[in-house]
């Protein structure tokens, strides 16, 4: 706790440097716009989430719970490849379910993209 407020205190020397205070002030200005980014993102990985949890919960390791739903999720969208696994779970709605993931996931990694 002491040290994050010895590091929050020391932006206080920093916002004294010209470029600083230009980051700061577009971070601030940006900040609405990247917290309502997040929250849609966790709600559409926590739906999704509890989606895999209830179809492949039983039958795959990766999605028994939530939390791992959702690392599992996470992972696939940073390229770890579950379709296997899935279409070995033999539900159905697996390979739906794994490729509507990928195409919000791209969609919210190109929005992150353009931005950047």
């Amino acid at each position: 706790a002491c040290a994050t407020l010895a590091w929050l205190l020391s932006l206080r020397y920093l916002l004294r440097l010209l470029f600083f205070r230009a980051l700061a002030a577009a971070a601030a200005r940006a900040s609405s716009h990247i917290v309502a980014f997040a929250a849609v993102f966790a709600l559409c990985l926590w739906g999704f989430a509890l989606g895999h949890q209830a179809a492949f919960g039983g039958s795959s390791r990766a999605f028994v719970s939530t939390s791992d739903a959702m690392l599992a999720l996470y992972r696939a969208l940073l390229g770890q490849d579950y379709a296997g696994e899935l279409w070995a779970a033999g539900a159905p709605l697996g390979t739906l379910f794994y490729v509507a993931w990928t195409i919000v996931g791209v969609f919210f990694l190109t929005v992150l993209a353009r931005v950047s």
